[in-house]
C-alpha cells in the first residue's frame, strides 16, 4: 500500500504525508508483531507501537476504535533519576521520564509512575500505575529501570555517588543527565547527608547491591 489507494474505479484516496506515515506505522506494527514469539516481548512491543500510533493519530485527528482510545500509555524519550530518603535513613533511586523538546529534554509529569514502580517490584519493561496508566519502555530503557531496582536501599555514601556522578552508574544512552534538568532534583541531597560524613570508596569496591 502506498499513499494512493483505489477501492474501486469510482472511489480512490490519496493520503497526506502524515496520514501515510500513520498507515505505514500500523502495517509495520502488524508485520513485526508476527515475528515476536515471546509473550512478554510481544506485549511490550505492541504497547510501545500503540503509543506511537495514538500519537500519530492525534496529530492528524484520526479516529481510533474504542479499545485503542481507552488505553492510557506513556512513553519517554529518555530516562533520568531522582533520590528519595527512606524512613530507615537509606536512599532509593526513582525513575524520571524525559521528553525531547528541541535540542534538550524536559521532565514529564508522571504522577502515578513512582507508585507503580514501588508496588510492582518485578515489572521493568512495563509499569502499571494505580490509575491504570501503562508506562512502557524500550529494551534499553528497561535495562535502566532494572538498574534502578537494584538501588533501593543505598547508603548515604552510595547516594552521594549517584547524585554527583550519575553517569558512572547509569551510563547507557537511555539516560540523560543535563544539569538543568537533573541538578534541580539532587541539589538538596547535601541537606540530609551529615556534613561530616566521610565519603570514600575503596578501590575496586562495588557499591551496587547484588542482583537477585
Amino acid at each position: 500500500m502506498g499513499s494512493y489507494v483505489e477501492l474501486s474505479r469510482e472511489t480512490c484516496y490519496r493520503f497526506s504525508r502524515d496520514q501515510y506515515e500513520l498507515v505505514n506505522l500500523v502495517e509495520e506494527s502488524n508485520r513485526e508483531s508476527q515475528q515476536i514469539k515471546n509473550r512478554g516481548e510481544l506485549s511490550q512491543y505492541n504497547t510501545l507501537q500503540l503509543a506511537r500510533i495514538k500519537e500519530r493519530a492525534k496529530k492528524i485527528h484520526a479516529t481510533l476504535d474504542r479499545f485503542m482510545e481507552r488505553q492510557k500509555i506513556v512513553t519517554a524519550d529518555k530516562l533520568s533519576v531522582r533520590l528519595e530518603k527512606n524512613p530507615d535513613g537509606s536512599f532509593s533511586v526513582l525513575p524520571v521520564l524525559l521528553r525531547k523538546e528541541g535540542d534538550s529534554y524536559t521532565r514529564m509529569e508522571a504522577d502515578s509512575l513512582e507508585q507503580g514502580f514501588r508496588s510492582n517490584p518485578y515489572n521493568t519493561g512495563k509499569i502499571y500505575g494505580p490509575d491504570k496508566t501503562q508506562y512502557v519502555f524500550t529494551p534499553e530503557q528497561e535495562e535502566g529501570i532494572r538498574q534502578m531496582r537494584r538501588c533501593q536501599r543505598l547508603s548515604p555514601e552510595a547516594a552521594r555517588q549517584v547524585a554527583e556522578h550519575p553517569r558512572e552508574i547509569f551510563g547507557s544512552d537511555a539516560f540523560d543527565f543535563d544539569l538543568g534538568v537533573y541538578g534541580d532534583r539532587v541539589v538538596s541531597i547535601g541537606e540530609f547527608l551529615a556534613p561530616d560524613l566521610p565519603f570514600s570508596l575503596s578501590s575496586g569496591r562495588n557499591w551496587l547491591p547484588p542482583e537477585g
